[in-house]
This record gives structure tokens, C-alpha cells and sequence, in this order.
């Protein structure tokens, strides 16, 4: 048996169907709040799809938060510094992105300054911010359209997945990550990491698409926080020893200690150009018995790394109380300058044997 219907009724039904999904899909948008930037709490899912689209979104955020403090970086800082730590002024946000680049953090500078609240940044360097591909097409902007996002279907699936917990980190309201995964088994997923983890980075620390000297853009961000009367620290992320090796492999670990010299001498030149005193660099990248953190084989987990290259939040504390000289490791990072850089370089050159045998990693990892 059909149902004839009148056009006037069809037309009904389809103007309360659209009705329906236009209302539905802003509603969702709102109340589940995936990339936590509406002031909404209803449902307090853990913003597991905001980790995606930190680029985007991180502007808007900190145009809400006008944060005293940041953190900036790459996912190293974003899993492993709490923004929460005593050394911060608060409010704080730790505003680092997955594989910024030092361009991405200059903007990022930028707009946080715009706030007219912003005095303290941690800047957390890793040689990959300064040799990947340059991102000046990148999202990050000046972005505060709101709305943009409530009637998004991108927006709407990534609320699903906010339901469902599909993502790969939690991002908290501070700007602090938590990776999900966890890990089962630490030594492959070591491997896993440093097999291909420097294998498309440049050796001069120029961006490897465009060729342009990310120095430059480092100077750039210098220039910036000077201008603006920023007090900053400046660290080298403590990853495990084994990346490093990762970086001899495929870089040569000669670079990379001309890279910290160079970080050091440009830091000195453009605070003597502004007449200030050069900012704090304090290298965490050392050999150590923290940064040497033993492989379980078993089923224990690891207190200072997730893997060779993003270190825990309980590392990251000791790295904030060592920068507050209120840490038990007293000997662990060390403040260089130009006066001490040369000889500790050839400290750290000197250490490496007593703490890994490069033969037996590139057997182990490369099967040299």
C-alpha cells in the first residue's frame, strides 16, 4: 500500500529535517566542546581530537587564557613540562605543537605577546625545529572566529571521536598533553623511533623544502622577545641518549654540537645588539645517568621516557626544579655560555663512551 503526499508536506519534511541537522550539529559542536575553546562543561570528555589541530586552535586559546607564562617547543615540552609547575607565573599555558618548527614558535611568540599579558617563556629547542620542512603556509593565525567551528562536519567528527576517546593525546585546559597509547613494549618501540627519526633532516639546519636558514628565523624570535622586554629560558630537551645516536647516524653528532654553539652565539649576539643580558640556555640534552634511563625488558614501565625522543612530565619536573636550583640532581644540565661551550662539548664528547657503545646500537638499531 503507498502513501501518496501532498509537495506542500514533502517540503515539510525536509525543512524539519535540515532544521534538525543545523541545530544538531552546532548543538553537538558546543556541548561536547572537542577542542575545548567554548565555555562549556556539560560533558567533560577528555579533548582527545584537539591534539590534531593545536595550529588552529592554540591562537584561540591563548587569546582566552592571555597567559603571564608559556611553553614553547615541539611534543617533547608539550608531553613532558607541565605548564602547572611552580616555575611558572600564572595564568600559564603551554602553548608547544608537534613538530613546530622554530618559524611556527616565532609566530606563536608573536601572538601571545598580542595578549598584552605575556612576560615569561620556556623555550624548549630540539635540532628537528630547525631542519624539517619550513611551515610558513602553516595555520597558525590570528585566529578568534568561534563559530568558524560550530557548524563544521570536521569539527562534528572530531566531537564523535571526543566521545569515543579516539585521538592520540589528551591536550588539558593548561595546553599540557597525555599520550594515550600506552607503551608495551619499550625496547621496539625505542627501535621504532631513532630507525628513521633524523633520516629526513638537513645537516646545515636549514628548512629541508625551501632552504631557507631557520637561524634566521631563531634570531627573528630573539629579536622579538627582546623587543618586547620577555624574560626567557632557554633549554635543549633531554631526550634518551639512544636518539642521539639516531642523529650521529643519519646527521653527525659534529652538527649537532655546532647547532648548540651556534644557539648560544646568536642568543649573545642579538642580546648585545638590544644591549640585555643573553638569556638563559641551559643544556639538558647531556649525557647522564637520568637521559641513560635503563630499557625494561620486562613489563616494568619507564619513570623518565615514553621513548627515546618524548620524555615524561616526573622528567620534565626535574628539569623545571633544576631551572629553580631545587632539584636533588644537582649535576644534571648545564649552563653554557660562550665562555663554556667549547669545553663542554668536549665533555659530552668525552662521556659518550662510558655510557653507550656505538658499534653494538647500530647493530642493534640499523644492523650495521
Amino acid at each position: 500500500l503507498r502513501i501518496k503526499m501532498k509537495p506542500k508536506k514533502w517540503i515539510k519534511i525536509w525543512i524539519i529535517i535540515i532544521i534538525f541537522f543545523l541545530t544538531l550539529i552546532p548543538a553537538t559542536n558546543f556541548i561536547i566542546n572537542p577542542y575545548d575553546i567554548y565555555k562549556t562543561h556539560a560533558f567533560n570528555f577528555p579533548k582527545t581530537s584537539a591534539y590534531q589541530k593545536l595550529r588552529e586552535i592554540e591562537p584561540i586559546r591563548i587569546a582566552q587564557v592571555k597567559p603571564s607564562s608559556i611553553i614553547l617547543g615541539t611534543s617533547r615540552p608539550k608531553h613532558g613540562l607541565d605548564a602547572n609547575h611552580k616555575y611558572f607565573k600564572k595564568p600559564s599555558y603551554n602553548l608547544a605543537i608537534p613538530s613546530g618548527t622554530i618559524y611556527e614558535n616565532k609566530r606563536l611568540l608573536k601572538l601571545s605577546i598580542e595578549q598584552e599579558n605575556l612576560k615569561y617563556v620556556l623555550l624548549g629547542l630540539d635540532y628537528l625545529m630547525f631542519s624539517t620542512k619550513d611551515k610558513e603556509g602553516s595555520e597558525i593565525e590570528n585566529n578568534n572566529n568561534l563559530m568558524k567551528y560550530i557548524f563544521s562536519i570536521d569539527a562534528l567528527k572530531d566531537s564523535l571521536k571526543t566521545i569515543l576517546g579516539i585521538g592520540e593525546s589528551t591536550v588539558l585546559d593548561n595546553g599540557n598533553a597525555i599520550p594515550l597509547a600506552k607503551v608495551k613494549d619499550y625496547k621496539e618501540t625505542f627501535k621504532s623511533v631513532e630507525k628513521n627519526y633524523y633520516k629526513k633532516n638537513s645537516k646545515n639546519y636549514t628548512y629541508t623544502n625551501t632552504g631557507k636558514s631557520s637561524i634566521q628565523d631563531f634570531e627573528d624570535l630573539l629579536e622579538i622577545a627582546y623587543k618586547n622586554n620577555i624574560n626567557m629560558d632557554i633549554i635543549f630537551n633531554p631526550s634518551h641518549i639512544r636518539l642521539w645516536e639516531s642523529l650521529d647516524y643519519f646527521i653527525g653528532l659534529d652538527t649537532w654540537y655546532k647547532w648548540k654553539k651556534d644557539i648560544v652565539l646568536t642568543v649573545e649576539k642579538v642580546a648585545k645588539k638590544y644591549n640585555k643580558k643573553p638569556f638563559r640556555v641551559v643544556d639538558f640534552a647531556v649525557y647522564h645517568e637520568i637521559t641513560n634511563e635503563k630499557i625494561p625488558t620486562d613489563s616494568a614501565k619507564m619513570k623518565f621516557y615514553f621513548e627515546s625522543s618524548h620524555y615524561t612530565p616526573e622528567l620534565g619536573n626535574i628539569v623545571l626544579d633544576r631551572l629553580m636550583s631545587e632539584s636533588e640532581y644537582k649535576d644534571f644540565g648545564v649552563e653554557i655560555t660562550s665562555k663554556n661551550i667549547d669545553a663542554h662539548i668536549e665533555k659530552q664528547k668525552s662521556l659518550r663512551d662510558k655510557f653507550i657503545n656505538t658499534q653494538e646500537y647500530r647493530r642493534e638499531v640499523f644492523g650495521d
